[in-house]
């Protein structure tokens, strides 16, 4: 099976050659329809004729499926609706799975033999120790030209194809658009006193990671940490929960708190309202792509990561609120594109474990139980 642009090129040039007899060099053939819109979606000539050949050896091996796991696959079916339209006949299913879940999803099926997963798509604490082990098999798009190096590690065995906004989100009962937080320095404010509730950062998961990083931020560190400490927050087990609490308006800040999250819950018509930092420093996290060691469709997996670093991939991510990581591409919502950012230091893969750590540790020492 070919996609319908290709066959209408083919026949298109066909259908030109037959009518003409030979062809005039000096005119200037007109493109066919559905051409030029394809080179622009995927980026160029050179990156169609690769995913051509990656589409056609999937279909060669019979590879009719990509299954993916990892932090936020329960937000990026829209995204894979516009993959499987470009490419008939392959099926993504992404399952959504973090922390001890995600580990131990892999280490079963490394440990049985028997694989199911094709690809990750996890945040930097869960891919990094796979990358020591060999769980994952270096690969680097032909899409990927040009991706920041804070989206990457020195093995190039992961990509981030997108990474998710953080910000702060309020109950709009409670709190008017105008008033809310704008910078993380303003959670500081003693107005926000008791007010505000975060995924509990002693243990693990959003807070712990934005912590990390303005732990690591000479504009924050130690100092940051201590101020928020001593506003009285309220600890909540996972951002969802967190989200859940601002919505029923039992608080009325959601501090370090995903976007992803906050679209789910604005879907629900919770009385949400969010800010995404711009002014004095913006924190977004890294979901990275990596090809899984032994995966049963490998051809359709790779064509998969190549298309999600495209124009049109790249857009469909921002469609669902994350934000794409090329340099050329918007942000999601009505957030400056990613260039434009102050970005907030990311942790390198190969010391996240050892910055995690460090982070919980002097995080414990300080904060309210």
């Amino acid at each position: 099976m070919k996609r319908s642009t290709t066959a209408v090129f083919a026949g298109v040039v066909l259908a030109g050659l037959a009518a003409c007899g030979t062809p005039d060099e000096s005119a200037v053939a007109p493109e066919p329809t559905g051409v030029a819109d394809e080179v622009e979606a995927l980026g160029s000539q050179e990156v169609v004729d690769e995913m051509d050949r990656l589409y056609q050896a999937a279909q060669d091996a019979g590879e009719d499926r990509v299954t993916i796991y990892g932090a936020g696959e329960n937000d990026r079916g829209p995204v894979y609706e516009v993959f499987m339209a470009r490419y008939p006949g392959i099926q993504v299913s992404g399952e959504h799975l973090t922390g001890p879940d995600f580990d131990s999803k892999i280490s079963n099926e490394f440990a049985s033999g028997q694989h199911v997963g094709d690809l990750v798509q996890g945040g930097d604490t869960s891919v990094a120790g796979h990358i020591e082990e060999g769980k994952y098999v270096p690969y680097t798009p032909l899409t990927a030209e040009g991706l920041d190096p804070r989206w990457t590690e020195p093995t190039n065995t992961v990509h981030a194809a997108a990474a998710l906004p953080f910000g702060i989100g309020y109950n709009t009962n409670a709190v008017d658009s105008g008033d809310a937080p704008q910078t993380w320095d303003e959670l500081k404010d003693e107005t926000w006193r008791g007010r505000i509730v975060m995924d509990d950062p002693t243990v693990s998961g959003s807070s712990l990671s934005a912590f990390r990083a303005l732990l690591a931020d000479e504009r924050f560190g130690q100092e940051y940490l201590n101020a928020m400490a001593s506003q009285e927050p309220h600890n909540e087990n996972g951002s969802q929960n967190t989200g859940a609490a601002v919505a029923s308006g039992e608080f009325d800040i959601a501090g370090y708190y995903p976007y992803s999250f906050f679209i789910r819950e604005s879907a629900k018509g919770a009385p949400m309202g969010f800010v995404f930092p711009t002014e004095g420093g913006s924190y977004v996290s890294g979901h990275y792509l990596g090809l899984i060691d032994g995966a049963p469709n490998p051809n359709a997996a790779k064509l998969l990561m190549n298309w999600l670093f495209t124009p049109e991939g790249q857009q469909a991510l921002a469609a669902v609120g994350y934000y794409p990581t090329m340099p050329d591409s918007d942000g999601p919502a009505d957030f400056p594109p990613m260039r434009d950012l102050d970005l907030i230091r990311s942790t390198p893969l190969e010391t996240v474990a050892s910055e995690t750590q460090q982070a919980l540790e002097t995080i414990q020492e300080v904060w309210p139980k």
